[in-house]
């Protein structure tokens, strides 16, 4: 989900505080490297948010960044096929509802800054 905002009127701490708040007891929501806000259900899912300067991006994703990278890793070693094949029959639809939850939120929450 991508959502068109003011111009600097989010910050990854204004988001990270939001997102600990709503989802902190039922997720754990940690700034997975600068500027990118991870909310995972898993060690294998999870929702990513992004706040740019004029944009909130949220993408299923996995939460850290060794995970993403094995996969990649693998995507190389296996060929492509394979773990494409394992990535949308036991990750993507994971990934896909947690970031319509966390997208819905952020877009409920920041509804008066949102342009689009």
């Amino acid at each position: 989900m991508k959502f068109n905002i003011k111009e600097n009127a989010i910050t990854v701490d204004d988001a990270m505080e939001a997102l600990k708040e709503k989802f902190g007891s039922k997720y754990q929501v940690t700034e997975r490297q600068k500027g990118v806000i991870a909310v995972a259900k898993s060690k294998t899912c999870s929702a990513l948010v992004f706040p740019l300067k004029n944009k909130l991006i949220v993408k299923g994703g996995f939460p850290t960044l060794l995970g993403q990278m094995g996969f990649t890793v693998g995507v190389v070693a296996l060929g492509v096929i394979l773990p494409l094949l394992v990535y949308y029959i036991f990750y993507n639809k994971q990934m896909k509802a947690m970031e319509k939850e966390v997208g819905e939120f952020l877009k409920e929450k920041y509804k008066e800054i949102i342009t689009n």
